[in-house]
Parts: structure tokens; C-alpha cells; sequence
């Protein structure tokens, strides 16, 4: 609630209480004659505008929450990319245009002979989830690689291992028992069970 329509109720509630508690009092005298003038009693008015501020502060709140929520949330290319035709090509465009969370980027061909490669640098380990979630929505549209590596350049621990954060993150978009991840000093290796032939006809 804002200051304001809280500042509204409270007047309200005292304007009342006058009214009750002291009716021959100036104040509340000066309200009666204020009240004929008015559509409403004063108190009324003041609890029904600081109700629809409230009001009006919680869908605004709404909002801005959705709003960064669908700005942090992955969100994958429309439709699956067609490999019959220049599909890197496609695939490529995709990751340019892929919104990424600050200090990552993917590479496609990237370290260690992987297809595709999420280097995150100096990110907390929520940032780092975030990150993993958005390679898993891009992958989930595009066709299967054989590998894929999550590279973590100077990132904080998390609780748990590295390779069941980056199986978490991933299983929120992909099948997780279609891979299995292999952990490294600093890196997860992401192996697909059943990748796309497309990608060993390069």
C-alpha cells in the first residue's frame, strides 16, 4: 500500500471517530455542514479514494512484476528450425537474437569440440540457473546436438554441483533422461543420447 492511501484511510477512520465519539465538536460540526455539499459523507470519500489508490498501486505492482518476470523468463524462437534446409544458418540467427542473462553468451562450434557452448562469466549461481534455462528453451527449438558445454569463468558455487544445477536448468525444457551431464573443474558437459543426424552430416 502507498503512503498516500494509507495517509486517506487513516483520515477517514479519525473523520469518523469524530463523528461518533465527539458529535458536538467544531471539527465534526464543520464536517456535517462540509457533508451537505458533498455526494458522499467526507469519510466515505476519503475511505473509497484511498481504497481505489491501493487498489490501483497493487495492479500496478502486478505489473512491474510481471514484467520482470517475462524479461528474466527464457523465451525460444517461434517454431522448430527445418533442417532440411541452411539450418545453421537459422540456428545461428536464433543465438544472435537469443536475450541472454548479463556475463554469459553461446557460442556455436565452441570448446572442446562441443556443438554448442554457454559461457557464463562472474554470475551468481541463480544467474548462472537462469542462463542454463535459456540455452534449454534455445535448444528445445532447434535440432538436437550431440554436445553441449556450460562454461563458469570466475562464477560463485552454488550449494549443490555444478552438473545438477545445469540438469535442473535444462530439465525445465528438455526431456531429462535425453542427456546426461558431465561435471569438470570448471564446466558441465552435456552429452544427448539421441542427437539429430544433421549434425554429424556437416
Amino acid at each position: 500500500m502507498n503512503p498516500v492511501s494509507a495517509l486517506l484511510l487513516i483520515l477517514a477512520g479519525v473523520v469518523f471517530a469524530v463523528g461518533q465519539l465527539m458529535p458536538a465538536h467544531p471539527i465534526n460540526v464543520a464536517r456535517v455542514e462540509l457533508d451537505g455539499g458533498l455526494p458522499l459523507p467526507l469519510a466515505s470519500l476519503l475511505g473509497l479514494a484511498g481504497l481505489a489508490l491501493a487498489g490501483l498501486g497493487w495492479v500496478q505492482g502486478r505489473g512491474r512484476r510481471g514484467a520482470r518476470a517475462a524479461a528474466r523468463s527464457p523465451r525460444p524462437a517461434a517454431g522448430p528450425i527445418d533442417t532440411s534446409g541452411d539450418w545453421m544458418a537459422q540456428l545461428r540467427a536464433r543465438a544472435r537474437a537469443l536475450p541472454m542473462e548479463p556475463g554469459a553468451s553461446l557460442l556455436l562450434d565452441g570448446a572442446r569440440g562441443a556443438a554448442l557452448c554457454l559461457r557464463v562469466e562472474g554470475a551468481p549461481p541463480g544467474r548462472v540457473q537462469r542462463a542454463v534455462e535459456q540455452l534449454g528453451a534455445f535448444i528445445a527449438t532447434g535440432p538436437l546436438p550431440p554436445r553441449v558445454r556450460v562454461e563458469l569463468v570466475r562464477c560463485e558455487p552454488p550449494p549443490s554441483p555444478w552438473q545438477h544445477l545445469v540438469a535442473r536448468a535444462l530439465g525445465e525444457h528438455l526431456d531429462r533422461g535425453a542427456f546426461k551431464v558431465v561435471p569438470h573443474a570448471d564446466a558441465v558437459d552435456v552429452l544427448f543420447l539421441q542427437p539429430d543426424p544433421c549434425w554429424s552430416e556437416r
